[in-house]
């Protein structure tokens, strides 16, 4: 029997019109960065804590963090491989109790030179999952998407604006 699943995205533009300052590419992956070392600061609302386990490098030469992510709701905890492909995205697999959940985070070129950040969620759900559980599951997921992707890029803003970045 296969386990339900919501497959969702949430894409946004990192500089408006009006944005300020104005973003570069390499201010939103430095961003992207230190916010798989400290999601809680860019995620408040949905994440408690984070932990890194170990920092190393995969077959390729990329960097690859484990962590530990505990979550507001119900102190869940996610054992997370964050996997750095630079200057694009980070893809966070589970590795403990691996349901098959995924999270990416891209930065993307748009037309016109704007750039543009996504988040990808692949999330999992116990195989006797009601039908009206798993549909407040992919309510409760779609306004979190939206919310980690433009809560991320205020805080990188923020970062930039005190010199942090």
């Amino acid at each position: 029997m296969s386990h339900p699943a919501a497959y969702l995205a949430y894409t946004a533009p990192i500089n408006p019109d009006g944005a300020t300052p104005v973003l570069s590419k390499d201010q939103v992956w430095q961003g992207l960065q230190r916010k798989v070392r400290q999601a809680q600061v860019f995620v408040p609302n949905a994440i408690k804590s984070t932990q890194v386990l170990s920092e190393e490098k995969d077959e390729h030469g990329r960097e690859v963090v484990k962590r530990e992510v505990i979550f507001i709701e119900n102190d869940r905890k996610a054992r997370e491989s964050c996997v750095f492909f630079p200057q694009m995205k980070v893809e966070a697999h589970k590795f403990i109790q691996s349901d098959g959940t995924k999270v990416l985070n891209t930065i993307s070129d748009g037309a016109g030179g704007q750039l543009y950040m996504t988040y990808q969620f692949e999330w999992f759900m116990a195989e006797d999952t009601p039908v009206e559980k798993q549909q407040e599951n992919i309510k409760k997921w779609e306004a979190m998407s939206k919310t980690a992707v433009e809560s991320s890029i205020d805080k990188i803003r923020e970062l930039v604006v005190g010199g942090k970045l």
